[in-house]
C-alpha cells in the first residue's frame, strides 16, 4: 500500500483577486512535482477561467491521505 498526499493550493484570481483553492492527490509529499503542474480553474466570484501554475500558489498545504485502491 502506497502513501498518498492531499495537496491544497491557495491561489489569487488574476482577474478579481478572489481566493481560489485547488486540491489534488499525489504519491509524493514534496512540493516540487506539484509546483511544476498547471491547474485549470474558474473563479467562483467573477467566473473567469484560466490555467494556474502550481508555483504561483500563495500557500501550499499537504496532508497524508488514506490510500484508496481504484476499482
Amino acid at each position: 500500500m502506497e502513501n498518498q498526499y492531499a495537496h491544497s493550493l491557495l491561489f489569487v484570481c488574476p482577474n478579481c483577486q478572489f481566493p481560489i483553492v485547488i486540491g489534488c492527490l499525489s504519491i509524493r509529499r514534496n512540493l516540487e512535482g506539484i509546483d511544476a503542474e498547471n491547474f485549470a480553474a474558474t473563479c467562483s466570484d467573477c467566473r473567469h477561467s484560466f490555467n494556474l501554475p502550481g508555483v504561483a500558489a500563495k500557500k501550499h498545504y499537504v496532508d497524508e491521505w488514506p490510500y484508496q485502491q481504484e476499482a
